[in-house]
């Protein structure tokens, strides 16, 4: 009995469109023959020209990115890519593919400061809404994106109704992204949906699943303060842990703060010490003031007062306001040990901006700064009172 690739290709010499897309994704794929991308393309390139949509946009693929030919050819991938989209069957994938192209323009492999498709927001959106017609979740989120933030440069204005549309649709298809969106609409009820945290559970369960690293963080702590399901630590840590495998930043601090005093997860300020640091060199403002205070007390590490000033440095510019108290502190006093002198303008510019933050030690400083007039300012019994009340909230 003949193989399906056997009676496929005998089809295809035939001059049947569906047989050579069916060939060249054998050949692309090694699906029954052992793989070949140059005979890939060949039967494509067969199979394109009789107006099959489908090898059109696996054929502007290989033209896209240099498989099985000499050489890229994007000015041919994009012409591929239009006639699938733009063509009776409207190729979701291909309208997808070349509204990210649009939406970024393409230039030249060989001489990169010529254009060989200006960017065009409008037709990227053209694009996106095509393809999201047709059912590609990847487009009906983007879609989505582009109606809950408009984007006057592709004259789309913003409607949060058909942003939620579009994000359900892409929901409905599976999209991660999309389901992530959604939960936090049931978690704010927000544009007409209700509250309903058991909702959002589960679709921040479902793009968890999908690998999704915020949705794995939002349930991590939606497990670590029982919000909308009973408080578990294990669960939390859990999840904060699949997060941090990703990369993430939020993932990453949390684990870290469970790891440092063996919440959920077996205790080891080694490996606290560990995932600080990777979580502040990402830029996670928490994770690089709590890796200061560790620095500054000897936490899990030896201490450093000069580590922990430059970290708590960093962190109070990226708005941490527990790292602009700590700061705000050092400069009031000076502390030769970490390299800070003493300089009551900084201490008050960082202690005005933790209270800013709600930060009530902050303003409980600032209300002795005002009262008494230190620091170099005036006494302000106004300013003071605003600042107690801010302190006792």
């Amino acid at each position: 009995m003949a193989s399906e690739f056997t009676t496929k290709l005998t089809e295809a010499q035939a001059g049947d469109p569906n047989a050579q897309y069916y060939v060249g994704w054998a050949y692309e794929t090694g699906e029954g023959v052992g793989k070949d991308l140059s005979k890939a393309v060949e039967w494509y390139t067969n199979s394109a020209d009789q107006l099959n949509a489908s090898s059109q946009y696996n054929l502007a693929l290989c033209l896209l990115h240099g498989e099985g030919v000499a050489k890229p050819d994007p000015l041919k991938a994009i012409d591929y890519l239009k006639q699938a989209a733009d063509g009776s069957s409207a190729h979701a994938n291909a309208a997808f593919n070349l509204a990210l192209l649009y939406e970024e323009g393409v230039s030249d492999p060989e001489k990169s400061e010529t254009q060989l498709l200006e960017r065009n927001p409008v037709e990227a959106n053209r694009y996106y809404l095509l393809a999201a017609e047709k059912g590609n979740s990847d487009a009906q989120f983007r879609t989505g994106l582009a109606y809950y933030f408009g984007v006057p440069e592709a004259n789309v204005e913003e409607d949060q109704l058909k942003a939620l549309e579009w994000f359900k649709k892409a929901g409905e298809n599976g999209n991660a992204d999309a389901k992530f969106n959604l939960a936090s609409y049931y978690v704010t009820g927000s544009n007409g949906v209700e509250v309903d945290l058991g909702k959002a559970m589960d679709l921040y369960k479902e793009a968890a699943d999908k690998g999704h690293p915020l949705a794995q963080t939002a349930l991590g702590e939606f497990y670590e303060d029982g919000r909308g399901v009973k408080s578990d630590l294990e669960l939390a840590a859990r999840w904060y842990a699949a997060a941090a495998e990703q990369g993430n930043p939020v993932g990453t601090y949390h684990l870290g703060r469970l790891t440092l005093v063996g919440s959920g997860v077996q205790k080891s300020e080694d490996r606290a010490i560990e995932l600080y640091t990777n979580a502040a060199k990402l830029g996670h403002a928490e994770a690089q003031s709590a890796l200061a205070h560790c620095y500054l007390l000897g936490i899990g590490i030896e201490a450093d007062p000069k580590k922990a000033a430059e970290w708590l440095d960093v962190a109070a510019q990226n708005g941490d306001a527990r790292a602009q108290w700590t700061l705000a502190a050092l400069f009031e006093e000076g502390n030769p040990n970490a390299g800070i002198e003493k300089d009551d303008e900084k201490s008050l510019e960082l202690y005005l901006a933790a209270a800013q933050q709600g930060d009530r030690e902050a303003a409980a400083r600032l209300v002795k700064v005002f009262e008494e007039g230190q620091m170099g300012v005036k006494k302000d019994p106004a300013v003071a009172e605003k600042y107690r009340v801010a302190a006792s909230e």
